[in-house]
């Protein structure tokens, strides 16, 4: 999990790690975001996107080595 932001809210870039056919170790490729929704200086939800296309629009990369 990557630290990030949206929409003024801390959230994470989740990553999950995995090999291909091509490559030994493919490194850990982006799957969605976790965003929390905070009450004070508790947590008072989480929410899950699991979209690969929002890595860009977070500025987080698509894969990590």
């Amino acid at each position: 999990m990557v630290p990030a932001r949206t929409n003024a809210q801390p959230a994470f870039g989740c990553y999950l790690g995995g090999h291909d056919a091509l490559s030994r170790d493919a490194g850990a490729h982006f799957t969605g975001i976790v965003v929390l929704t905070l009450r004070g200086t508790r947590i008072a939800g989480v929410t899950p996107f699991l979209d690969r296309g929002l890595a860009p629009a977070l500025g987080l990369p698509a894969t990590t080595p």
